[in-house]
């Protein structure tokens, strides 16, 4: 009977309504910039006089209630205007619009963005037709909600500014729609749902790769199963907001197979998350489709750089890759990553989730305007969020790598780790209305998909590779120093089964290796340690005897005013050596409190 139950459980939560089916959505064949490149959907928007689409445009998908829209006005007195090749909307010529929704204009944001980005315009809030080509055809949506932007600008930490380039396709809300005075707003997941179109108002996206030819996905009313990999995080929405805002425990550098590319030759490094005392021992987290960028602490981005050959450009607040170091190349077609650990937000998980993002698709490229000439950079954005709430934000960047979604009827989204290149052949799978779970494909999936596009590097190969220490001077002179990891056992990292996940048994065989160079300089240094013991050991002895008769004297360090500031900070008032705490004060140490681990199994 338990057999035949779960059987009937497992069928039943995969029904949809009759006639309904998971969408998925068409993507524009162009790619866009400044800081991409980056995958875009295809739209069109409004009606004109015959009856037929009045604009189409392509948009970045990820946007929260509304979609944003630049209009015609927005490339009015501009000479040079990127936004026309990605289409612009014609608001005065639509003859399905309704404008009157909003009687003032408020700025451009969503999902809060705007407390990454010092940025500034204006929009109206208006509905119109939007229409979208998917998989089961022509989808047409009746008063769509749209945030219409005549202008916007984004300023950089050298305060030129430049004005985006492309818009954002709403991917729903918790809401189904949004209801003011005159006319009812609506958007693609949540009308299509209203109607039995699609089996819930849920959403699967995968941002992919352009610069790679790995494909993008999204698929509105379900998910495409071959973008979902291993572990897959259930996490609640955050309100008020609905924000997609898991907790990250660590930032970590890895490497999937062969040797190290990093110097020393080291193929993990954990602890490089910067905690600020003031949040506690774990970071909130938005992941933002909206933003490009790793949006965090000028310390983490310091940590994370110093182990590259790059170097942070102070006016753009970006970190360059020294294209002309051996490391650069050798890290970039290795099989490393940068891997975000998250708590997971499934009460019957005890393993945290790991996502990696290969250094492949942290090699992105900068353009006009935001840098004069093409430049590759490595995309973390040095910053403290702007409300100062601390918070981190991911964007596409981190979205290359990993999958994402929502149920939004069940206030639920799914985080997990997405395929490389050679992904597998699309499973498009339903959400129905009730579901807080999705599957996933196996974890193996990750190097296999991967597999053709890396080079695992041999012992030979560091061996015979041009040392490359000093192409990180810049990073080394302004990052702090690393947090303490004291506290926490990476033995209990969580085991995805594959070889870069560092289960115990992985991290009590496999020790750092140490270049020839460094073991004679080791034993050289031990030698003379040695004899140095032997000569203060026998000092020691005879000093002992010519004052054993004297008594034990107080450990008193006497009088200290005459010590610098920096070592009469090593002392107590009772005179009595300080005893310090790993973090000091720049902030928590990677340990968690005794009733939570950060890393669990």
């Amino acid at each position: 009977m338990l057999v035949l139950y779960c059987i009937f459980t497992s069928v039943f939560s995969s029904v949809t309504v009759f006639g309904s089916a998971p969408q998925s959505v068409e993507w524009s064949k162009a790619t866009y910039g400044p800081d991409g490149p980056w995958h875009a959907t295809s739209v069109g928007v409004g009606t004109d006089e015959s009856g037929n689409t009045l604009s189409n445009i392509d948009l970045y998908p990820g946007s929260f209630w509304e979609s944003i829209i630049r209009t015609t006005n927005y490339c009015k007195g501009r000479g040079l205007c990127p936004a026309l090749s990605a289409g612009l909307y014609d608001v005065n010529a639509s003859q399905t619009v309704v404008k009157v929704i909003s009687d003032r204009a408020g700025p451009v944001w969503s999902g809060e963005s705007q407390h990454a980005f010092i940025q500034g315009g204006l929009a109206l809030q208006m509905v119109d037709v939007m229409r979208m080509n998917t998989s089961q055809g022509l989808q047409v949506v009746e008063d769509c909600l749209i945030s219409t932007v005549n202008e916007e600008r984004i300023k950089m930490p050298n305060g030129q500014e430049y004005f985006p380039q492309v818009g954002m396709l709403s991917v729903g809300h918790g809401l189904f729609s949004a209801p003011f005075e005159n006319v009812t707003g609506q958007n693609f997941p949540g009308y299509l749902a209203n109607k039995g179109v699609i089996p819930s108002n849920s959403f699967g996206l995968h941002y992919g790769s352009a610069t790679l030819g790995l494909e993008a996905s999204l698929v509105f009313g379900g998910y495409d199963q071959s973008r979902v990999i291993g572990n897959v995080g259930s996490f609640r929405l955050y309100e008020p907001g609905f924000l997609i805002m898991p907790t990250l425990l660590d930032i970590q550098i890895g490497v999937e197979s062969g040797s190290s590319p990093f110097e020393p030759e080291t193929d993990f490094y954990p602890g490089l998350l910067y905690l600020n005392r003031s949040i506690g021992s774990f970071q909130p987290t938005i992941i933002s489709p909206q933003l490009p960028y790793l949006f965090m602490s000028p310390e983490t981005c310091a940590n994370i750089g110093k182990h590259l050959p790059v170097t942070l450009q102070p006016g753009s607040g970006l970190y360059m890759w020294n294209t002309n170091d051996p490391q650069y190349k050798r890290i970039i077609q290795s099989p490393s990553y940068l891997a975000f650990v998250f708590q997971h937000g499934s009460l019957s998980s005890s393993s945290n989730l790991t996502i990696k993002i290969p250094f492949q698709l942290l090699n992105l490229t900068l353009e006009a305007p935001i840098v004069p000439i093409r430049q590759q950079y490595f995309p973390c954005q040095p910053f403290h969020s702007l409300d100062g709430t601390g918070r981190y934000y991911l964007g596409r960047a981190f979205l290359q790598a990993a999958f994402f979604g929502a149920n939004w009827e069940q206030k639920t989204y799914f985080l997990a780790q997405a395929p490389g290149p050679m992904v597998n052949r699309s499973n498009v799978r339903p959400i129905a209305p009730k579901d807080t779970a999705i599957y996933s494909n196996p974890i193996s999936d990750f190097a296999a998909t991967w597999s053709k596009h890396w080079s695992p590097l041999t012992a030979s190969d560091n061996k015979n590779s041009p040392s490359s220490n000093s192409s990180n001077v810049a990073n080394k002179d302004s990052a702090p120093d690393s947090q303490s990891t004291d506290g926490s056992d990476p033995s209990n990292m969580p085991n995805d089964n594959s070889k870069s996940d560092h289960t115990s048994d992985a991290l009590t065989t496999d020790h750092p290796r140490l270049s020839q160079r460094t073991v004679t300089a080791i034993s050289v240094v031990a030698a003379m340690a040695s004899i140095g013991l032997i000569i203060l050991g026998s000092w020691y002895f005879y000093y002992r005897r010519r004052r054993s008769s004297k008594g034990t004297p107080n450990r008193s360090y006497g009088d200290k005013s005459r010590l610098s500031s920096t070592v009469r900070g090593l002392f107590e008032k009772d005179g009595t050596i300080r005893r310090f705490e790993a973090g000091g004060d720049k902030g928590l140490p990677h340990e968690a409190p005794a009733d939570r681990g950060v890393y669990e199994k």
